[in-house]
């Protein structure tokens, strides 16, 4: 019999390895709306600790207001530099 939950986290694994700033949006989204918890973490934590690039990216320059200021205001959010 085929173990559906072994085939979901496979392909969530392949998945998350996909992730990077420039995508990272996109993974989020469809992330949350079918409640893949860990990869919408791990595209979080790319949005978070990645800002230079994640800013840089087409998906961040079509994201609306309300959403970006909910990832500016995250206590998580690493800045390295904020003249960048």
């Amino acid at each position: 019999m085929l173990n559906l939950q072994s085939l979901f986290n496979t392909c969530e694994n392949q998945l998350i390895g996909l992730i990077n700033p420039q995508n990272c949006i996109g993974f989020h989204k469809v992330a949350a709306l079918h409640t893949v918890t860990s990869l919408q973490k791990k595209a979080e934590k790319v949005m978070l600790n990645k800002l230079g690039d994640f800013v840089a990216s087409q998906e961040f320059k079509e994201m609306e207001a309300a959403e970006v200021i909910k990832h500016i205001q995250d206590a998580a959010l690493k800045v390295g530099d904020e003249w960048v």
